[in-house]
Parts: C-alpha cells; sequence; structure tokens
C-alpha cells in the first residue's frame, strides 16, 4: 500500500501493534463458505480449510502495511478513497489532504465480523491508531456471519439458522452472539470510541432488501452512550438510490454514500504492483463518509469529533420526505458542510 504513488507523498503511515490474544478464535470461521485467506503470497486462491485460529496468550505482531499473501486489495481501494493523492493521476480520494494511518487486520476481505474477532488485537490497532492522532476509524473490512447462536459451539453457516435481519427482533438475535462468551472486537472500538473521542465508522452490510443493519452499525442501539462517536454508512447508487441494508433502528446515525461502481487504488496480488480498480459495497461507501469527515476537520479545526460528525448528519440531504420509518435515511450531499 505504501508503495502506491497515491500515498507517496508523506501523508500516509503504517501502523505497528504487537500484543497476546485474550482469547481462541478464527479470522475465517466460515472459510469452507468461501469466506477464506488467501492460499499465499503471489496467489488470487482461495484456502478453503484454513480457519485462521489463533489461541489465548498467543503473541502477535503485524504491520499497517499490505502483506503479500495475507491480504487482498480491498484496503488499499478503501485507503485510496480516503485520501489518495490529488496529483492528475488516477484518480484522487475526497480527503486528498489528510493524514491517513493504517492499521492492518491481518486478513482479507473474507474475514468474518463477529465474535470470534479478538478483543486484544483490535484493541491494540484502534487504541494505537487514536493514540497516533487518528480522529475517525473507517472499518471496511470481513463478511457478515450469519449464525446467530450464542457463538460457543457455532462454527460456520447452517441452513436452519441464517439470518436475515429484517426486524427488530432478528437485530436482538444477532446482537446476543456479542455479549457471550468474553469480549470481543468490537468491545475494542466502543471502549476506544468511549476513551479517546474517536468517531468509529462502520458499513451497514450488502445483504439488498434487509431491514436492519448489523450489530456492528448499529452498536448505539444496544449501548447509546456510543451514538456521539458512531456512523453506519449505507450505499447509494446513482441519484437518490438506497442500496445493500437499510439503517432500520439506527437511521439516527446513519448516511448513504456511492457505493458502486466506485474507482480507486488497488494493488495486483501475484505481482504486488501498484493499480487502479473498479469495487462496488457499502465498503466502498463508508470511505466517502470518512473522507467527508475529514474535509469538514480541515474548515472546523476548532470543533472536536463529535461535533464534526453533527455536522456531516446535519447537513446531509435526507433522501425521503419523511423520517417515520427505519428505512429512511441521509446522504452526504456536495460537502455543504465545508
Amino acid at each position: 500500500l505504501l508503495s502506491h504513488p497515491e500515498f507517496s507523498d508523506g501523508r500516509v503511515s503504517a501502523l505497528k501493534v504487537s500484543g497476546g490474544y485474550y482469547k481462541d478464535g478464527q479470522r475465517y470461521p466460515d472459510t469452507e463458505y468461501g469466506n477464506s485467506p488467501l492460499v499465499g503470497k503471489g496467489s488470487v486462491d482461495k484456502n478453503k480449510k484454513d480457519f485462521g485460529d489463533f489461541k489465548k496468550g498467543e503473541k502477535f505482531s503485524i504491520d499497517g502495511d499490505w502483506i503479500a499473501g495475507v491480504n487482498d486489495s480491498h484496503g488499499t481501494h478503501v485507503a485510496g478513497t480516503i485520501a489518495a493523492s490529488r496529483d492528475g493521476v488516477g484518480m484522487h480520494g475526497v480527503a486528498f489532504d489528510a493524514r491517513l494511518i493504517m492499521g492492518n487486520t491481518g486478513g482479507t476481505d473474507g474475514m468474518t465480523y463477529g465474535p470470534n474477532q479478538d478483543y486484544n488485537f483490535f484493541l491494540n490497532s484502534y487504541e494505537g491508531l487514536a493514540k497516533s492522532g487518528a480522529r475517525a476509524i473507517n472499518n471496511s473490512w470481513g463478511s457478515n456471519r450469519k449464525f446467530y447462536k450464542a457463538y460457543e459451539g457455532a462454527t460456520g453457516y447452517d441452513g436452519g439458522n441464517n439470518l436475515d435481519i429484517k426486524d427488530l427482533d432478528a437485530a436482538y438475535k444477532s446482537y446476543y452472539p456479542f455479549v457471550v462468551n468474553g469480549k470481543n472486537f468490537l468491545d475494542a472500538a466502543y471502549e476506544v470510541a468511549t476513551r479517546y473521542g474517536v468517531i468509529q465508522i462502520f458499513t451497514a452490510g450488502n445483504r439488498d432488501g434487509m431491514k436492519e443493519s448489523y450489530t456492528r452499525a448499529m452498536l448505539p442501539y444496544f449501548r447509546p452512550d456510543a451514538e456521539k462517536y458512531w456512523l453506519n454508512v449505507t450505499g447509494q447508487l446513482e441519484g437518490d438510490t438506497q442500496r445493500y441494508n437499510t439503517p432500520g433502528h439506527s437511521k439516527w446515525w446513519s448516511v448513504a454514500a456511492p457505493a458502486k461502481p466506485i474507482y480507486s487504488t488497488v494493488v495486483d496480488l501475484k505481482t504486488g504492483k501498484a493499480d487502479y480498480g473498479t469495487k462496488g459495497g457499502t465498503s466502498m461507501a463508508a470511505p466517502h463518509v470518512t473522507g467527508a469527515l475529514g474535509v469538514i476537520m480541515q474548515r472546523y479545526p476548532y470543533m472536536n469529533n463529535a461535533q464534526i460528525r453533527e455536522v456531516l448528519l446535519t447537513t446531509a440531504r435526507q433522501i425521503h420526505d419523511d423520517f417515520k420509518e427505519p428505512a429512511d435515511t441521509r446522504k452526504i450531499s456536495g460537502f455543504s458542510a465545508a
């Protein structure tokens, strides 16, 4: 990532973190269903037998730069949308003058959002970003876990437990695994947000027709004190067409942003060569919002992070005529805040 020309002007840095895992877990509990790690360096193939196991107390140490054979180009694409240089080549990011600090999840976008992701690993990452000066943290990584039973013993997808989040009752079932069997990455995100006042930007999810966003994005419904530090991002196509998970009960801290087709920075997994490419999804929508926050921060340097978030929400354009339905949301519009 750091070798990409769009990130070579000194504004972009990589965060290195180390520590020990909080509990036993897996990065890819659904690997056999396609949410899998890469086979290795120089390959685009997936290893559907690798669950990415880690053990309590096992040491980890990882650099925030792109790692061949470990990462795909998903994060590089997201980073470009946020802050790629405005140099007349390829494309430029929304906040092209911003400082960007990169953390590494230790995997690909096939990693699973869920209670299986380790508390200590993400606490070290989130806290390291905050201590390095980050004011907003973009979370465009991982696939949604559909299995909603208590995590202990839940090892993968099951046709009888394939959760479509269609109402608040289903959302409660989705939240439940996050509050049993110890802390997880979402606790780390919450603790760093409330302790340091950092804005956490999460994606709503890529399941069309769902009436609620996933737990990571709607956390303030269950932990109200997190709301002023949280943003949920759903997708918007050309015009005012909303795409992917709707905000549901998280509509009060949600915005829509361009989700496809988004042209940005990528890296060739076989050669490591810097390039450009097109991707889509709420992962591509979220960095537009993170970049917009950066622009507002530059315009209003005297505001704190919670105030910056409020400016973004209150200057976004409401998509629907009223705000009565759970699907209603707002979209960022032409940086009217700035």
